[in-house]
Order: structure tokens, then C-alpha cells, then sequence
């Protein structure tokens, strides 16, 4: 993660905040044990990433992304705000609906 956090501000060093646009992305699926996709969804979660850390929970890139509407990176979003706010919890509320169709 280190390494990783190291290599992307040295990329981004002289880049305005306001161009660091990012987003985490997370796709989920269902599939059937034939391993055919039934179901399937994406969750995003928009922001920025910082020039410097914010924060110290969460891992890889969560002290550098920062969420904007929280004024906060998800390195220091409280963990209950970050499971709603984050691109599994997107993705995930867009298919459990699905499976609840498809099953129901």
C-alpha cells in the first residue's frame, strides 16, 4: 500500500486538487453454480485525491481519497459512514433488490 500511495503522488505531484478527480468502483455479481452471471451490479464513489495522508483508517489509497461531501478522506471517515458511503455499499444496495426479484 505504501509503495503504491508513494508511486501516485509522485505522479500526480504539480497536479491542482481540483484535477484529481478519482473513483473507487465495485462491480457484484450472482452467478449460478454453472458459473453463468445472473445478477449484477456497480456502485462508484467520486472524489479527490490529496497530496498528502488524512487519516488512518481504512487501507491502500483511503488516506489520499477524499470524499467530498464529507469534507473527509475515507482514512478519516468513521467506519459506520464509510460502509454506506463507499462503492461496495453502492454496489451491493443495487443487488440485494435483485436477488430479493429474483428469489422472492
Amino acid at each position: 500500500d505504501e509503495a503504491n500511495n508513494q508511486k501516485l503522488l509522485r505522479e500526480l505531484a504539480g497536479i491542482p486538487t481540483e484535477k484529481r478527480t478519482a473513483y473507487y468502483v465495485c462491480y457484484a455479481v450472482l452467478s449460478d453454480p454453472s458459473g453463468q452471471i445472473r445478477l449484477s451490479s456497480e456502485g462508484r464513489c467520486s472524489g479527490r485525491l490529496l497530496s498528502e495522508y488524512h487519516g488512518s483508517n481504512g487501507f491502500g489509497y483511503d488516506p489520499l481519497f477524499l470524499v467530498p461531501e464529507y469534507h473527509q478522506t475515507f482514512g478519516e471517515l468513521d467506519a459506520a459512514v464509510k460502509r454506506h458511503v463507499s462503492h461496495r455499499a453502492k454496489a451491493f444496495e443495487r443487488l440485494i433488490p435483485q436477488i430479493v426479484r429474483l428469489f422472492g
